[in-house]
């Protein structure tokens, strides 16, 4: 789907939810005026009297303004009343918006909000097929008993006590998200949870309101490559290339599994030294060993990671095959 459709899509969206709150609202309203006329009759006088005041005011007419504004206070005093009778909050007339900071409109002064930039968000995750994947894989199904406690050891732990500390690592992550700059780094072989973790950490943000922007390394280069080679015929800034500098979290699943050239190089430094400049988190996960990047990347894009990234090592049994042919240790 091109941009302009994805565009148009998502404001019918906003548009449907915006439509079915105020409904849901009026629904209500219409309901409480049923069961109590006398709170219909407040709540029309109430409108009346402070269309009046604004009349009053506007006119000069200051003296009969404050009359009219005290009538208006005292049948607000009464409806209020009326609804604690009734067991209704005061807010029960309201329209439930999905998105409390823009009513469901999607733009705020302008600019898009954060609800539209999620939505733009999962759509990207549904054309890759993440979203039923971090639906699968999150926090809650992770699960410890396929990592031995025995006989591997690195550093005095075994794959299990290891996991343990990373997935500490990955909890404090999310958990002080707003409060702690962080970036990981989950290296080590193929199957051993990396993936995994990164859709927990995803899962984990996302419903905490984050934008998340979650690409396998291959699929970034080739997305940044493709706007670069087309930029002169852009109407206007693609919303993943922005997203991926500006998203609240950025996650580079399989980092060297790309086909490295000079252009992917210099493009992976922008992105980790442009988000770094700027305090926006990032989860790199990759197969490679810490001797491979040294081989694999230049020394400043080295620097950057082995600098503001926490190393983690996975390490152990391959797990897809333990999952695929054997159940995990009982509890």
């Amino acid at each position: 789907m091109e941009r302009g459709a994805v565009y148009n899509a998502i404001r019918r969206e906003l548009a449907q939810d915006r439509m079915n709150a105020e409904r849901a609202a009026r629904e209500r309203r219409e309901k409480a005026y049923a069961d109590n006329p006398r709170l219909s009759e407040v709540a029309s006088d109430l409108a009346k009297a402070c269309l009046s005041a604004a009349k009053l005011v506007a006119s000069g007419n200051e003296k009969d303004a404050k009359k009219t504004m005290r009538l208006a206070d005292d049948l607000r005093t009464e409806r209020d009343a009326l609804l604690k009778a009734a067991g209704l909050n005061g807010d029960y007339f309201e329209a439930a918006y999905k998105c409390g900071v823009c009513k469901d409109v999607g733009y705020v002064d302008g600019r898009k909000c954060r609800c539209f930039v999620q939505r733009l968000v999962r759509r990207f995750y549904s054309a890759a097929n993440i979203g039923d994947i971090i639906e699968a894989e999150n926090f809650s199904t992770f699960d410890l008993r396929y990592y031995d406690d025995a006989p591997v050891y690195e550093n005095g732990k075994t794959p299990q006590s290891a996991i343990q500390d990373i997935l500490g690592r990955c909890l404090d992550f999310t958990d002080n998200f707003d409060v702690k700059f962080q970036n990981l780094l989950f290296y080590g072989d193929t199957g051993l949870g990396k993936t995994f973790l990164c859709n927990c950490i995803a899962k984990r943000m996302i419903d905490a309101g984050k934008t998340v922007l979650y690409v396998t390394a291959p699929r970034i280069f080739k997305k940044i490559e493709e706007l670069r080679f087309n930029r002169d015929n852009m109407e206007a800034p693609d919303d993943q290339l922005d997203m991926i500098y500006s998203a609240d979290l950025l996650i580079i699943d399989d980092l060297g599994s790309e086909f490295s050239t000079i252009l992917t190089s210099a493009e992976l430094f922008n992105v980790i030294n442009g988000r770094l400049l700027e305090k926006k988190p990032s989860v790199i996960s990759t197969n490679l060993s810490l001797n491979d990047l040294q081989s694999v990347y230049s020394d400043r894009i080295v620097s950057r990671l082995f600098g503001a990234y926490s190393m983690l090592r996975f390490f152990g049994d391959d797990i897809r095959l333990k999952k695929k042919y054997a159940a995990p240790k009982a509890r």
